[in-house]
């Protein structure tokens, strides 16, 4: 930290550094960093574009009269600029900061749960070979308590157990029993304990309501756009379509309190209604995430068209957004794919190292789109240890900045080049840049400025303090920390 202003300083800024203009105010995005996209008093910009040319302290005193008169105030700017994550205030510093953001950053484990591998509907993208298994209470509890056990003992300090298939609420008994055990079963554990149920949204007992209105169950619910989109592909045995019925249940889920987050896979199908779908979920105050499908392309040609239309309606997706802003912040509301722009990324997903799915007879695998290659047996070997000892995926081997094409690219560590086992299917090795990779490219400005224009909105609760020359500095703060992971 700077406390004495030294005339032949340089400070440096920080690699990478996004900036940009919404309606003459400026905006700074970090990919390095942890705080999101950040608005620019005058001044601090001021420092900025100093500290880009590399003038010394005593430069910038010249350039700016301010900070001649007023040297606190250059002093205050500097720290809070290098906090920020946007100026280089040396490596005694920059420690400083990030043994801060360790403290702050959760190493949480995020276990899939394969409750059933029947479901009602027959989604022509589907992954999960329907069948008539099930995991029976006594070896989900079972691999519960294990898990939590284990995690413990390895430090994680959260746990999120998410009762998937297949379709989980055919097995809502058991997934409320489960749910109703945790309560005492789990209680003495040292972290917290979340559960989330991943649902087609066709069908919710009464008492699975109460749950999320109680707050004991968490809700994602698979929604592919308004009708006419999501019944090309979500469809019940007899080729019916199944929006009336997620649309229902969702109402309901309103009327109740309940925001439900809600996924919509993107497909060459329903592509051109994004827009139409992010109007029905700003309307209703839902949180809704885009996740393009894992489609192999035959060719590099159609890779590329596909992604042209994709980019094109996105762009024009979040065109509509920028004019229709929700009240809530965006970190909380919208996601694309993985990408959360406060924190930087060596990969998009906890694959090989907090995450994992358990099948429905307690097989342990990398990931939910892995299902048929398990690599232990969760029911008689230490869970943790099969993650730390499995050789099919090594995080530090296959993290993006050893992937040769993304080396230089300054989206790097926002994209960590999306979905590996998806690299791994199109490519045959995971050191590969995404498929969608210009689609990212050309995608994360948006966003970056997305949320840039909601810091500028009247009244919204996510806009920064703007210091004053009388006031001093008191922050530069983007939001960062607001909503859920």
């Amino acid at each position: 930290m700077i406390s004495t202003l030294v005339d032949d300083l340089v400070v440096g800024v920080n690699d990478g550094l996004i900036q940009g203009d919404v309606d003459g105010h400026r905006y700074v995005f970090n990919p390095r960093g942890y705080h999101g996209v950040m608005l620019l008093p005058k001044e601090a910009y001021q420092v900025l574009v100093c500290c880009l040319k590399a003038f010394s302290i005593s430069d910038i005193k010249t350039a700016l009269p301010w900070a001649r008169t007023h040297p606190w105030k250059l002093i205050d700017l500097l720290n809070l600029l290098g906090g920020r994550g946007i100026l280089n205030l040396g490596r005694e510093f920059s420690e400083h900061c990030e043994a801060q953001q360790r403290q702050l950053r959760k190493q949480g484990m995020t276990v899939w749960l394969q409750m059933t591998d029947a479901c009602n509907l027959r989604c022509s993208y589907c992954y999960i070979s329907k069948k008539p298994t099930h995991m029976n209470p006594e070896t989900a509890q079972a691999l519960m308590l294990k898990i939590a056990k284990e995690c413990r003992q390895a430090g994680y300090d959260s746990l999120l157990f998410k009762f998937a298939g297949g379709e989980p609420t055919t097995r809502w008994r058991t997934v409320k029993e489960l749910v109703d055990w945790a309560d005492a079963g789990l209680k003495n554990m040292p972290f917290k304990t979340t559960f989330l149920i991943v649902t087609n949204g066709t069908s919710f007992p009464l008492d699975l309501i109460d749950y999320a209105a109680s707050g004991k169950l968490k809700l994602s619910i698979s929604l592919d756009g308004t009708r006419q989109w999501h019944d090309k592909h979500r469809v019940y045995q007899d080729g019916q379509g199944s929006f009336c019925d997620v649309d229902r249940n969702i109402e309901l889920l309103l009327r109740r309190g309940i925001r439900a987050a809600v996924s919509c896979t993107i497909t060459k199908d329903n592509v051109n209604g994004l827009t139409e779908f992010a109007q029905y979920c700003v309307e209703r105050d839902l949180t809704f995430r885009f996740s393009p499908y894992r489609q192999p392309f035959a060719s590099r040609e159609s890779l590329k068209s596909e992604n042209k239309t994709l980019i094109e309606e996105l762009g024009r997706c979040y065109g509509w957004l920028e004019n229709h802003l929700p009240a809530r912040s965006l970190y909380e509301v919208h996601r694309f794919a993985d990408v959360d722009l406060r924190r930087p990324r060596m990969q998009l997903c906890g694959i090989g190292s907090n995450a994992i799915a358990i099948t429905s007879d307690g097989q342990v695998c990398l990931c939910p789109f892995d299902l048929d290659n398990p690599i232990g047996n969760g029911l008689k070997s230490n869970i943790v240890q099969i993650l730390k000892s499995q050789d099919r995926y090594l995080p530090k081997e296959n993290r993006v900045d050893l992937i040769p094409v993304c080396q230089d690219c300054k989206w790097r560590f926002t994209c960590a080049a999306g979905c590996p086992q998806y690299r791994k299917e199109q490519y045959g090795t995971f050191r590969h840049a995404s498929p969608y990779c210009e689609v990212y490219r050309a995608i994360l400005p948006i966003l970056v400025r997305l949320h840039a224009v909601q810091l500028l909105r009247p009244g919204s609760a996510t806009i920064p303090i703007y210091p004053s020359m009388k006031e001093g500095v008191q922050s530069i703060d983007a939001g960062a920390g607001m909503g859920s992971e």
